[in-house]
């Protein structure tokens, strides 16, 4: 079959675009995978009930986010929704205190709906929300999850 073919052309892949698409995945993946070292506790999708512009919805995230303390961050990244296009964000929370600061969290979400999730690292959030690394925001200061080295025992005292 002959590349003058306007069949065949339709399926070849232009390099560049090839080649963009996989800095694009790597981007994600590093992203995923650097967003994976901080210690987060919720996972949430918060929604507008009516639709909002980006800065509108990033001032919005961010005083929620507040509303915890100060303490309390977040990284979040904004999405329009396929149907309606509303704007949506996905949001990691750590830093939050007590029980009551988790169970409550959704009551102080007065914008539209929210889904509220206990942050597990098997689920992979973290690189749902690096998939948006162009709208994705660190919101406070993260705390990295610390990790003591291999061999390496805590002695009394230390």
């Amino acid at each position: 079959m002959s590349t003058d073919d306007p069949d065949t052309k339709a399926l070849l892949v232009d390099d560049e675009i090839y080649q963009e698409a996989q800095r694009t995945h790597q981007l994600i993946d590093t992203l995923g995978t650097y967003l994976s070292n901080f210690h987060w506790q919720l996972y949430a999708t918060p929604s507008f009930k009516f639709p909002v512009n980006l800065y509108r919805a990033k001032s919005t995230v961010e005083a929620w986010v507040g509303d915890f303390g100060s303490q309390t961050y977040a990284y979040a990244a904004y999405e329009q929704g396929r149907a309606g296009g509303r704007t949506h964000a996905h949001v990691l929370l750590g830093g939050l205190v007590g029980e009551i600061a988790k169970a409550h969290a959704g009551r102080l979400w007065k914008h539209g709906n929210i889904v509220i999730a206990p942050y597990d690292p098997r689920r992979g959030a973290c690189w749902y929300v690096a998939k948006f690394p162009n709208d994705g925001d660190f919101i406070g200061n993260p705390q990295r999850v610390r990790r003591r080295g291999r061999g390496k025992k805590r002695q009394k005292g230390q």
